[in-house]
């Protein structure tokens, strides 16, 4: 058996009692934890003609790695890309890859919120003395225009805002009427998606259009386009940055906001990215935002499993220095708040040890 640290390889050569405790275990135990390990399981039952004693001291040193069936092959539906060990990229998948463009719906709910602008038709009804149903549509210049009234500015209020001006200004204009005051048809909207989107481009929207229903209608985000830095800009300026982990991990609709005529939704190329795979509860490649450590990876992947063996966490790093392997102890304060780095892998053991004890170097 052996344990990494700080770039350190340490064999372990276990004693007769070790022997004796990983014959007992079930056959499939001891093929998983032998395949674990890169070891004839046949040397570890004394099946291969000598001792299984000299037959462990004579096994070649190898790193731990997570058992197969930790290992999530994904098919990613945004054609994207698959790592060596199988895992795929979390959070894609949400797209189907197909730009499925949006139509404009006219009988949709309005909710009370909607912004009204250029475009929009209110429907008016007047009933009592007069008897009056009219369509009015809100002209580039923000108003309508009431019979025998005149030009309204309305352009930027509210829904509820625009119903309750309208009413106030009719039932005092003329004696003796009710009014209802109804949407009508929604505007359409040119809004443009740039960057790394899978068809990039303009699109007509409806003035309910949210970010996350532009990325759908535009087939997603690419591979190398980042899912926690989508930029929303307005007049040049960004107005709102929106994380998709926030709506995938955590339900978080919250900065996930209508657009605006004019809007451009920008998806810049993602940055850093780490593995983690083994016994967690969603073995993938993540993307990573500012400073992040384990125990924050360990959240996004849902949590390790409870045969998660969290005092052996061992992480992989290439650098300009070469390669770097580092054994962590999750139970520790250092463990957890070990920062990780872009290109990181991040692996998950679990299972029964054959070794009992290790002593290993600190990292």
């Amino acid at each position: 058996m052996l344990f990494v640290a700080s770039g350190s390889v340490l064999a372990f050569t276990p004693t007769a009692a070790q022997i004796s405790q990983f014959q007992s275990l079930p056959k499939a135990q001891q093929e998983a934890l032998a395949k674990q390990y890169g070891v004839d399981v046949s040397t570890l039952t004394g099946g291969g003609g000598s001792s299984a004693t000299t037959a462990i001291q004579q096994a070649p040193v190898l790193e731990p790695a997570a058992p197969a069936s930790t290992k999530t092959n994904v098919a990613n539906t945004n054609g994207g890309q698959v790592s060596a060990n199988g895992l795929s990229s979390f959070g894609y998948d949400v797209f189907s890859g197909n730009g499925l463009g949006l139509t404009v719906v006219d009988n949709l709910p309005v909710p009370l919120d909607y912004q009204m602008g250029p475009g929009d038709v209110i429907s008016v009804q007047t009933f009592g003395k007069t008897n009056q149903n009219l369509s009015l549509t809100i002209d580039r210049d923000g108003s309508i225009n009431l019979p025998d009234i005149g030009p309204v500015a309305v352009s930027g209020q509210t829904f509820t805002q625009l119903r309750k001006q309208l009413n106030d200004i009719i039932k005092r204009k003329t004696i003796g009427v009710d009014v209802s005051v109804t949407m009508g048809a929604m505007r359409t909207m040119q809004v443009f998606i740039a960057g790394e989107a899978v068809q990039p481009g303009a699109y007509n929207v409806n003035g309910l259009t949210t970010i996350t229903q532009a990325l759908i209608a535009s087939g997603g985000v690419k591979q190398t386009g980042s899912l926690r830095h989508i930029q929303l800009l307005r007049k040049g300026k960004v107005v709102s940055e929106f994380d998709l982990y926030d709506l995938l991990i955590k339900g978080d609709t919250s900065k996930d906001i209508r657009l605006s005529s004019g809007d451009t939704l920008f998806i810049p190329v993602r940055d850093s990215r780490v593995s983690i795979e083994g016994e967690v509860v969603r073995p993938a490649l993540y993307e990573i935002k500012g400073e992040t450590n384990t125990a924050q990876l360990l959240a996004l992947a849902g949590g390790a499993t409870p045969s998660a063996y969290l005092s052996r966490v061992g992480v992989r790093r290439t650098s300009a220095q070469g390669l770097e392997q580092f054994t962590l102890d999750l139970s520790t304060k250092s463990g957890r708040d070990f920062v990780l780095k872009n290109g990181d892998e991040v692996t998950f053991v679990g299972g029964v040890y054959v070794a009992e004890k290790c002593h290993c170097r600190a990292w």
